[in-house]
């Protein structure tokens, strides 16, 4: 019964075919909703892009209320400080006192190092004057003039050493004379065995240039 009552109020609602004017009044009233809709629509896109602007607006508020509550805790700290120290400022005679002490202190520490000043100067003092004491001792001292001649000796030996090093290794360079020095062997044995058994050698001299 329901759905067939509310088919008679769709069918009465419906334009006749005689009724023309009704439906373009039904056309009108569905473009004004169309349009109402629309506006709806863009409506609720700019509530939306409202709204996150908000958030993103509460979200910088909520970190600079963080900011704001360290800097807050900071300058109660320096406060506490400051506190303190005019605490300690207001307090004349304890300051006095303090101020007092540091500088007996400061006085006894100056009067330490100038003895531990004066105690070096008087170590060096005598430690230059041995040293003084023994340079001339052994300036003196036969001793030690032998033995400065002996190292200047030896560094002469030792110059003139590395110099006909140095001169022989250039000539070693310079010279082939290994062949000239397998001749002179040679020769040299020829002559001792000739002065050995002068005998076997007798007859025609043999020259130099033939034993070469």
């Amino acid at each position: 019964l329901e759905r067939m009552s509310r088919a008679q109020q769709l069918k009465a609602q419906m334009p006749q075919e005689s009724s023309p004017h009704m439906l373009e009044q039904l056309s009108a009233e569905l473009s004004e909703k169309e349009n109402q809709y629309n506006n709806a629509k863009i409506t609720h896109q700019r509530l939306e892009q409202e709204v996150n602007d908000r958030k993103a607006e509460l979200q910088k508020v909520a970190t600079l209320d963080e900011k704001i509550t360290n800097e807050l805790s900071s300058i109660s700290e320096k406060m506490q400080e400051r506190k303190q120290e005019i605490i300690r400022f207001i307090d004349i005679d304890g300051l006095r006192t303090e101020i007092d002490t540091r500088k007996k202190q400061l006085v006894a520490r100056k009067g330490f190092l100038l003895k531990q000043r004066d105690s070096s100067k008087q170590r060096v003092n005598d430690i230059t004057t041995e040293f003084e004491a023994k340079q001339k001792a052994l300036a003196t001292s036969d001793e030690h003039s032998a033995l400065t001649a002996q190292e200047q000796k030896l560094r002469l030996i030792r110059q003139s050493a590395f110099s006909l090093e140095e001169f022989v290794r250039i000539k070693e360079k310079d010279s082939q004379y290994e062949s000239t020095k397998a001749v002179c062997l040679r020769i040299t044995d020829e002559c001792n065995n000739i002065l050995k058994d002068p005998k076997r050698y007798e007859g025609p001299q043999v020259g130099f240039q033939e034993m070469m």
